[in-house]
């Protein structure tokens, strides 16, 4: 699967041109932040992209449409269940934040991947309203842990039965993208991941799972971010 994370960066505009860069280059799965425009409406990430994909995102405010997901129809990867969930109260100089937390499947003859991807774009420590934010993502880890036991579960029943039948092995696994507004490193050590890789706040931290990921980082028109490309 190959991702890409991206700010869309709503103080300079020239969001289309930054989708369809970000976007291009056979991508399966696009993580964005600051999905707003300079006047805080939503950047509608669907209507610019069309029909090709698949996206998660609220449109009714721009607090709420700032974090999206976009998954390509023509991939193997597709888009199963998604919420948008509070992330952080507004506070001085902050908006509200919501958190994506997208399903993922990707299947194969021997293995169903269930994915969860967790798009957040943290205040800035400044702002007091950093940790709300660390701890909303650390919530949902909790549910994919939950959800981790009981596929284990349910394998475990199945191996009992034995019914001789293949059967498919599901992995349930986790990984945060976004922009921290802290080093990758840190949001590691917050949220107890695996590994993390990423270019100044912009990064990843993933679970156990996901074998060799690899990340790299390139500055791209449109934004003051650099973009991550990840393939895991």
């Amino acid at each position: 699967m190959k991702l890409r994370v991206a700010n869309l960066t709503w103080q300079w505009g020239g969001d289309a041109a930054l989708l369809d860069d970000v976007t291009g280059d056979e991508v399966d799965v696009a993580a964005l932040v600051e999905a707003r425009d300079i006047d805080d409406d939503p950047v509608p990430v669907a209507r610019v992209l069309g029909s090709a994909w698949q996206v998660a995102q609220r449109l009714a405010s721009g607090a709420l449409a700032g974090c999206a997901l976009a998954v390509r129809k023509s991939s193997a990867t597709r888009l199963a269940r998604w919420q948008s969930i509070k992330a952080a109260a507004a506070g001085h100089k902050v908006q509200q934040r919501n958190l994506i937390h997208a399903v993922l499947l990707t299947k194969t003859p021997t293995v169903v991947h269930e994915d969860h991807v967790i798009v957040i774009h943290n205040p800035l420590k400044s702002t007091g309203k950093q940790l709300d934010a660390v701890r909303a993502v650390r919530r949902r880890q909790a549910v994919v842990a939950h959800r981790a036991t009981s596929v284990r579960a349910r394998a475990a029943a199945r191996a009992r039965r034995a019914t001789g039948r293949p059967v498919r092995t599901r992995v349930v696994r986790w990984i945060v993208l976004g922009d921290f507004n802290q080093s990758h490193a840190a949001e590691r050590a917050a949220l107890g991941g695996t590994g993390s890789d990423g270019h100044d706040v912009m990064g990843a931290v993933w679970g156990h799972g996901w074998g060799d990921i690899t990340v790299t980082s390139q500055a791209r028109p449109h934004t003051d971010h650099h973009v991550l490309t990840i393939h895991a």
